[in-house]
């Protein structure tokens, strides 16, 4: 099973950065497994398309993804626990964040993010990064 990759990892990508995660990304989009998404990170990295020709590409290449389902209310409330534990650590996330890490969780993936605090709270909630 591939990572569940975070959108900042995607967008990096696209930028042309080059950072670890970003290679961890190509190399699972090359020989596989394919990274898996949730419709949240489908959802924020084409929102970021510049125009109608830019989307197209991010929806063709998005669909080499497994997609993963939609989180349930036991995910979101597992989520809530997450956000919980982390500010109780005094780390902060953003909600979207928190709950990409708790769909990892749940479909018991790797998380892979370009994100320092959502790493943080990832490791905090017992998620292994990729």
């Amino acid at each position: 099973m591939g990572p569940l990759v975070d959108s900042s990892v995607i967008v990096d990508a696209y930028r042309g950065a080059a950072s670890p995660a970003v290679a961890t990304f190509r190399r699972h989009l090359i020989d596989g497994p394919p990274p898996a998404t949730t419709p949240i990170v489908l959802q924020e990295v084409l929102q970021g398309a510049r125009d109608d020709r830019d989307l197209a590409v991010l929806a063709r290449h998005l669909s080499a993804f497994e997609p993963l389902s939609a989180p349930s209310y036991v995910i979101h409330e597992h989520a809530a626990e997450i956000f919980r534990r982390a500010r109780r650590a005094g780390v902060t996330s953003a909600t979207v964040d928190v709950l990409i890490i708790a769909v990892a969780a749940a479909n018991r993936r790797r998380l892979l993010s370009s994100d320092a605090v959502q790493r943080r709270v990832a490791a905090l909630a017992g998620v292994e990064l990729a």
